[in-house]
Parts: structure tokens; sequence; C-alpha cells
């Protein structure tokens, strides 16, 4: 029961006629699935702002939620004017964004359990349809982090900035430098240096965050808790959420 029950999580929502409403959790994400869905109301606050935001009815059952009927319906539903999925659904088309001169860094770590990884993955690949590999690598990046849960924690190396704090605030430890540097100088970032800090606030280990779909590959030689030992390498199969 438990192993179908994971194997639902992982496959996400859909309808009854397999159409994906939204993707499931990645696999490495199940550690902190008991302290956020153990509640009431599964998922914390969002099933508050589904039943509130969304279908504007606190009386909206969970356990009745119908798929094929209601996810429709709430997603075409107005809040301030517009559809929700107006409101919520990313916009890929970032060539306006790109025509001013603007960069984006974005991060996701592949063990969040609050929203799912895929979703930045998704992302991603609606840009690169849109424009290109080659011309969103002149203003986009994605940087997933292995181990990392919801903004930090977990046992990836999760302090690179951004949510977590940088143990050094040059443009390879640190997001928002690695962002400044591109601005400014130009210059994109290859990858970021991730660290982990043991229970006494003491780096124990370091890993490389790839550029997506690029993957930490260890070289085969010096201590693996050193990011100088592994490399951004293509994976040499379909990448994680293009299945």
């Amino acid at each position: 029961m438990q192993a179908d029950a994971a194997e639902k999580i992982y496959a996400g929502a859909h309808r009854s006629d397999g159409s994906r409403i939204f993707p499931g959790y990645a696999r490495g994400s199940e550690e902190p699935w008991a302290r956020v869905w153990a509640d009431k109301y599964p998922g914390g606050s969002s099933w508050d702002f589904w039943r509130y935001a969304v279908s504007q009815d606190a009386g909206t059952s969970l356990t009745s939620f119908d798929f094929d009927k209601d996810t429709d319906k709430m997603l075409n539903g107005k809040l301030l004017g517009s559809s929700m999925s107006d409101n919520y659904n990313a916009k890929p088309d970032l060539t306006g964004f790109e025509r001013r001169g603007g960069k984006l860094i974005q991060y996701h770590g592949w063990a969040d359990n609050m929203v799912s990884s895929f979703v930045s993955v998704d992302f991603y690949n609606q840009v690169v349809a849109k424009t290109g590999k080659a011309r969103a690598d002149g203003f986009y990046r994605l940087f997933m982090a292995p181990g990392v849960n919801h903004c930090g924690g977990g046992p990836g190396a999760f302090n690179f900035g951004g949510a977590q704090p940088a143990v050094s605030h040059d443009p390879q430890h640190d997001v928002v430098a690695a962002l400044d540097t591109w601005v400014t100088q130009k210059k994109a970032p290859e990858f970021l240096i991730g660290t982990h800090l043991d229970q006494s606030k003491k780096a124990d280990r370091t890993r490389p965050i790839c550029p997506y779909p690029l993957e930490a590959k260890y070289n085969g030689a010096g201590d693996i808790n050193e990011a100088g030992n592994f490399e951004c390498k293509d994976p040499g199969r379909v990448p994680r959420g293009e299945m």
C-alpha cells in the first residue's frame, strides 16, 4: 500500500484520460513527506489557498475533489478579474525580457517536497522550445540542486545564496553575485558551488550545481566531498523531467 501511494505521488495528478494536470514529486524528496502531509489537510496552507482563492468556497472537500470536472472549473474561475490559469500559469515567452537585456537565474531543489521540481524543468523546456537552447543560454539558466528540499535543507549542498546564506560572496558560491556578474560583466555562470554545513555550521561537503540539463559527475579521483573532483556533464540520457 505504501509503495503504491508513493508511485502515485511520483506520477502526479492526472485526469481519467491520462492527461497530466500537474507533475509529481521527484525521487529523493521522500524524507519530509510525513511532516508536511500528515496534517488534516495534506500540503499545509496549499489546501487553504485552493479552497479559499481557487474554489472560493471554504467547504470545498479535499476527498471528493474530481480531477476531471473540478480542475478546469476552478482554473477557469475568476480572481481579480482574470482566470486562475491566467494569474498563475507561468508564461514561457521571455522575448521581451531578453530584448531589454534581462538575465534570469532560476534554481530549484530536486528533493523539494512542497513544489514539484519538475515544474521548473517544464518551464525551462517551454522557454527553450520557444527560443532554441543557444538563444535561451544567452539570458536564462536553470540550476537544479540534488538533495535540496524546499528553498534549502536536506542532504544536498544548499548553501549557495538566494534563500540560504552563501559561504562566500563570489560568483561561484553566491547565486546573487553570479547574477550581478552576468549583468555587469557579461559573464554567464558555468556552474555554482553549493556547500553543505554540519550541525556545528562547518562546511563538510561541496558540490557543483550544474546548469540544467547537465549533472555533476565524479571524475573518479579525490575526495568525494570536494566540488573540484566533479564535472558538469551531459547525463547521456533523457534528462529528468522530459520523460
